[in-house]
């Protein structure tokens, strides 16, 4: 498989484990499964260009939507009354704003300076970035 596929796969995977670590249909959760999505995830973001990074958001929103916030297409269905495949739609395109502070690391990781950010260092002062982005830009839903 082509890296760039390889990569794609472990994003909807990390986004998929995210979502695992709270409660779902699937079972109660377990929160020590964040410390092996997140992680995968960054460590996607760390190898990729700007273009590709904003792309392995997207696909790690995506399969935290599908099995997180599988409930937004069937509450779309029953209460709006609308078609299945709308439904599922306007639940896809909720991918885009499901957790916008990474959207906001991908423009940071963009325009960042140049300096050793693998060393330790490095990898600080990106955690606190992260958090700053994940406390102060507004979210729907708190995870």
């Amino acid at each position: 498989m082509k890296p760039f596929l390889i990569s794609s796969v472990i994003s909807l995977i990390a986004g998929c484990l995210y979502a695992t670590a709270y409660p779902t249909a699937l079972g109660a959760g377990w929160f020590p499964i964040l410390f092996i999505a997140v992680p995968l995830f960054l460590w996607n973001l760390e190898r990729s260009n700007f273009k590709k990074s904003l792309f392995h958001i997207l696909l790690f929103n995506v399969g935290l939507n599908l099995v997180g916030y599988y409930w937004i297409p069937a509450t779309l269905r029953e209460f709006g009354e609308l078609p299945y495949l709308t439904s599922v739609l306007l639940g896809m395109l909720f991918s885009l704003i499901l957790q916008p502070h990474w959207w906001s690391y991908a423009i940071w990781k963009k325009f960042r300076p140049q300096w050793r950010w693998q060393t330790e260092r490095g990898i600080l002062v990106t955690a606190l970035i992260m958090t700053m982005f994940e406390r102060y830009v507004p979210q729907q839903f708190l995870s």
